[in-house]
């Protein structure tokens, strides 16, 4: 991007956060602190996520998923300074709401804050589980959560390890993103299951 553009990107935030669009106030929020299409400023850049984390709450409080998970994400230790507070368990609280309403995204949060143990006990089996629905939706995530189980199963992360659970998350991954890994992974999966057949039956029953 260049810097014309970056000027226009930061007018149109701008224009969009003075008419109380909290997405736009973050975006600009996040001009201000790296210097893109406006100069550097630590304090307006603050003044904006602040801006952003009470419109959220607002709405948030009142119900609306998207909100719940915009706060959920700002919120959550890890983000870089945004100079708010940043509480695991509140984080946490906002991504659950907006996970068991069906938001991909915070599905994926939670799952990801489960794993690691951030504002919750941490606990493998609550992790893939959250994944294993974000997998199952048809959304933008999908492939990367689809990619993440077929990597629970190899490994035995939160469930038993199976090679055919692994193939079949591995190979629904493969049909939303190019990764080498996926491929590298599913060649491993079929030499694993020659080596297996071949230990299971003698060659003069093959």
């Amino acid at each position: 991007m260049n810097q014309t553009n970056d000027k226009q990107k930061a007018e149109q935030y701008r224009q969009a956060a003075e008419q109380g669009d909290a997405e736009a106030m973050c975006k600009l929020g996040w001009c201000y602190f790296s210097g893109r299409g406006i100069p550097k400023n630590q304090a307006e850049a603050e003044k904006c996520w602040k801006t952003a984390v009470e419109i959220w709450k607002k709405a948030a409080e009142q119900g609306n998923t998207e909100a719940q998970y915009k706060l959920g994400r700002l919120c959550a230790p890890g983000v870089p300074a945004h100079g708010i507070p940043c509480d695991a368990l509140e984080a946490t609280q906002w991504l659950r709401k907006a996970a068991e309403k069906g938001h991909a995204g915070a599905q994926h949060h939670l799952s990801i804050c489960y794993y690691l143990g951030i504002g919750v006990p941490k606990d493998m089996l609550e992790s893939v589980q959250w994944l294993r629905k974000v997998a199952e939706q048809d959304d933008d995530l999908s492939g990367v959560a689809a990619y993440e189980l077929g990597k629970c199963y190899i490994h035995g992360w939160g469930v038993p390890q199976d090679i055919i659970e692994a193939e079949k998350w591995l190979r629904a991954a493969a049909q939303t993103r190019e990764d080498e890994n996926i491929d590298t992974m599913l060649t491993l999966i079929e030499l694993t299951r020659k080596q297996i057949e071949r230990s299971c039956y003698p060659a003069d029953e093959r």
